[in-house]
Formats: structure tokens, sequence, C-alpha cells
């Protein structure tokens, strides 16, 4: 094995749980299919399908196997989501560090970027006085309420940011770091990719209804309470399907059913492929209320050739352009979400055109290729900068 080939991934459940597990499989398996050595290291079991999730890896350690090493065992360190700051602090020593901001984790004490009870979206940098006051210093875990333990996110993010430098795939999530006083010169953008079909085609429809997708957790930050109140103002038929689970799920079925929606919305629970959903879909909906930091959904829709229309927040509008790739919606205005779908939904052809110009954006921006080399141009720009002194 050649010298820059040998990556660890490091995060903090080893299972599938919402995008960013995704992402660490799938590119986990993409890296190993050309030429890199990647194995795994994690914080803790959990998720679904750990044994499909473990595949990707050539081996797997765990944080007490972090003592044994020497720093030789492999090039690249790539920090994904992390909890504890010792760890980060033990292997940030041993290797050069690359780490993948994947959302709001390691700049917001309440992780949403948005403020509590009207979850109005911030756009403030971290402050340790203000922050802690805005979280009220608990957070929700497992549908439980506790105590933020302040000195140990404290600890954490300054470990993050001494690390050697720094992934985003949107233009939005580069603008937060420079926010939030991270290194100019550390970060690097790249996009994520997508395997694309050339033979992906457009289902028709046995029941003869339009068909509503949407793809994601059941967490009041993706909006899908949004989503159902723009089905209930929609006066056209269709079936709509709500592929994934989380907290909100029983929440949301009772939503539905008073909303008069049970003969409508479907309600699937989490799918590892959701394939067969994406293909028989018209139209994908993004109704998240939270700054997404790039929005994977969007880019599988894309793969199938489906438009979307999403609510413009975060870095939405790097890949959903209005009347190009879909239709771009002011956040939280309902009402032009519903008349964005309505508009999909009886203009076939334009959805389709709209469907074939994302299926080009991946194609031309989001490639397993270009994945590939913009990894490699990373790790070698990164271990050339830190040659000799890799440990801050």
């Amino acid at each position: 094995m050649s010298q820059k080939n040998r990556i660890l991934y490091v995060s903090a459940t080893s299972g599938f749980f919402g995008g960013v597990e995704r992402y660490i499989y799938d590119s986990a398996r993409l890296l190993a299919e050309n030429g890199f050595e990647v194995s795994g290291l994690f914080e803790h079991a959990g998720g679904k399908e750990p044994d499909v999730f473990l595949e990707a890896f050539r081996k797997i350690y765990s944080p007490g196997d972090v003592e044994a090493f020497d720093g030789s065992e492999f090039d690249i360190a790539f920090i994904h989501k992390v909890e504890d700051p010792e760890l980060l602090r033990n292997i940030r020593r041993k290797f050069v560090t690359i780490v993948f901001i994947h959302d709001h984790d390691y700049y917001c004490l309440r992780r949403h970027k948005y403020f509590p009870f009207r979850r109005i979206n911030c756009h403030l940098p971290f402050n340790p006085v203000y922050c802690s006051i805005c979280c009220g210093l608990i957070e929700r875990q497992n549908n439980r309420f506790k105590p933020v333990n302040l000195c140990r996110r404290m600890a954490l993010m300054r470990e993050v940011k001494k690390c050697n430098a720094f992934t985003v795939i949107s233009a939005y999530m580069r603008n937060n770091l420079l926010l939030n006083g991270f290194n100019v010169n550390s970060i690097y953008k790249l996009y994520p990719f997508k395997h694309l079909n050339d033979s992906v085609c457009r289902q028709e429809h046995n029941s003869g209804l339009p068909v509503i997708l949407y793809v994601g957790q059941l967490i009041r930050g993706k909006g899908v309470d949004l989503l159902l109140t723009a089905l209930s103002r929609l006066d056209i038929d269709f079936n709509a399907y709500i592929v994934g689970g989380n907290n909100d799920e029983g929440y949301l079925k009772e939503m539905s059913s008073a909303l008069g929606l049970s003969n409508k919305v479907f309600f699937t629970g989490w799918q590892n492929k959701p394939d067969e959903y994406f293909e028989k879909a018209d139209v994908v909906a993004f109704p998240s209320r939270w700054q997404e930091p790039f929005g994977l959904v969007g880019i599988e829709a894309f793969s199938f050739r489906k438009p979307v229309v999403g609510f413009d927040v975060g870095g939405v509008s790097e890949w959903l352009t209005d009347n190009h790739t879909g239709i771009l919606v002011k956040e939280k205005d309902i009402d032009g979400m519903a008349e964005g779908l309505k508009r999909l939904l009886q203009n076939k052809a334009l959805a389709d055109k709209l469907g074939d110009n994302g299926y080009d954006f991946v194609r031309k921006h989001c490639s397993g290729e270009n994945f590939i080399a913009g990894f490699k141009v990373m790790i070698d720009d990164v271990l050339i900068i830190n040659k000799g002194n890799p440990h801050v």
C-alpha cells in the first residue's frame, strides 16, 4: 500500500442513521474501489444494519485502540462526527487530521443553528455567553432531555479547530467556518458524489395519480410538518410517500390524520435503499426548516431525473436552482411549497425538463471521478503543508 492511501475514518456511530452515515459508507466504498485502504474507528455501536455498514471498512477500531497507535498506521485521520474531545486530541497528536464538517455541531451548542421556540434560523457566529443562553444548557438525545456539558463541548470545539484541515460540501458551509474563525487556507470544498445510471427512466403510475416523495429523518428540523400542511392545501389528487423514521414519526402520523391526508400520505418507515420510491416519484419535496449544510437527498433525486421543490435554507441553493433543477421557495413559505408542487404535478413537460437538468448537474459536479480527483488533491496538499510537523 503506497503512502497517502491509508485512511482512518473516525465517527460516532457504526451503523446507518442519517445522511452523515450514508455519506461515510458510500465514500469509504468509493475510496476502497480506487486504491485507498480505509479503516474505521467508531465511538459506539448504534444505527441500523451495522453489519452492512461496517463492510465498507478494511478494519474496525474502537477508541481504546488509539493508545497503541504509534502514528505510522495511517496517512490521514478523516474525522466525521466525534463527541469525545479527549479521543480527538489523542488522534490529532498521532496523525494528520482532516475534519469533515457535516453540520453545525462544532460551532453551535444547539446543533441546529436556529433559535428555540419559534425556530428562527440563526446567522450569528458562536459566542459562549449568548449561545449558552440560547440552548438553555439542555439538549435532546434519544428522545430525552439532558444537561449540556458546556466544558466538554467547548473542549471539543477547540480540538476541532486545532486539526490540520477541514472539508465542506458547499460554499454556505465554507462561509460558516470563516464566520466562526476557522483558517481560510485550511478549508477545502468537495462536492458529494452519486453514481449515475444512464438507463434510468421515468415510470408510469398504475394508480394514475401523481406521486410526491419525501426522504429523510422524521425530526422537527426536517420540516415534514410544514410539508404536510402544504399537502393539505393542494386541490388536486396525489399520493405522497414519507420515507424515513425518527422521534417525530408518531406526531406526524397524527398530524396527517388530523389534516385529512390518511388516504393520500403513506409513511413507509426507514428504508436502506429507497430507490423504488424515487423511481415512481414525479417530484421530490425538500421542506427543511433548519439550515441544511447541503441536502444530499436533492442529489439523490436528481440521479433519478426527478425535480425538487425545496425551501431556500443553508446550502440548498447550491444545487437547487429555481426554474432550472426545480423550484426554490422562500424558507417556511408553505403556500409557496404547495404552489411549486402543484405546478410540477400539473406540467409533466416542465417537471421532466427540470429533472433532466438536475441529472446533468450531478453528472457535471458530483461524479465519482470528480470526488476521487478532489480527494487526492486535498490529501496531497494537506500532507505537503504538514510534512515534518503534522500535529498542531
